[in-house]
């Protein structure tokens, strides 16, 4: 009987190890996963930071823009509507244009995308504005797109974002979408930064109960 007693306290010593030993390697799991998290969430936000004030022009044709990019790029963007100050000021402002570097040229149906680098956010950031309000552009016989260009990650949650503007215009609450991937609502004087869709659901809800 002392036996099996020195046996059963042996076997819950060990088991109690194991737990102990279990509960530091999740902890050491959980602090490597945080690590992990907070350096993709930086190298995300230098990403974004590096293409701050950039943005990309989709569905622009390949080989249109002739030997003059960035002339070319001045005139779409005259040409649509998008620039309503001197052009001079403009192309001042555009530092660099290229296509996407790391595609391979495609076929006519989907052409590389344009990027175009400004010296300043304002600008930026004006053009970009006027390109969400006013949809498709319709420049040199094509219609294109003007996007924010930030890294793979922020444009997913901007798309999830972007989603639910809507849903909060339908429910007469002004809604914004911010650089990188900021969703920022208005409705009776206060205002909301949704930073991912699991905070929109959670406003949304909160407004369609009010």
């Amino acid at each position: 009987m002392d036996l099996l007693t020195q046996r059963t306290q042996a076997l819950e010593k060990q088991v109690d190890q194991l737990n102990e030993a279990v509960e530091k390697h999740t902890r050491e799991i959980d602090e490597l996963k945080a690590k992990s998290k907070q350096g993709t969430e930086r190298l995300e936000s230098m990403e974004n930071n590096a293409r701050r004030n950039n943005i990309k022009l989709m569905n622009v044709p390949e080989a249109s823009e002739g030997e003059d990019i960035k002339a070319f790029v001045v005139d779409i963007l005259k040409q649509s509507g998008e620039w309503e100050g001197p052009e001079e000021v403009l192309s001042r402002d555009i530092q660099h244009v290229n296509r996407d570097p790391f595609r391979k040229p495609p076929n006519r149906i989907k052409p590389r995308r344009t990027l175009v680098n400004f010296l300043t956010y304002a600008v930026k950031e004006k053009i970009l504005l006027k390109a969400l309000k006013m949809g498709t552009l319709c420049a040199k016989d094509c219609s294109l797109e003007v996007r924010s260009n930030v890294s793979r990650i922020t444009s997913n949650r901007q798309w999830e974002l972007g989603k639910r503007m809507e849903d909060f215009k339908k429910l007469r609450a002004t809604a914004q979408l911010k650089f990188s991937a900021t969703l920022r609502v208005m409705r009776n004087n206060k205002m909301y930064n949704l930073r991912d869709l699991q905070e929109a659901d959670t406003i949304l809800d909160k407004f369609k109960d009010g």
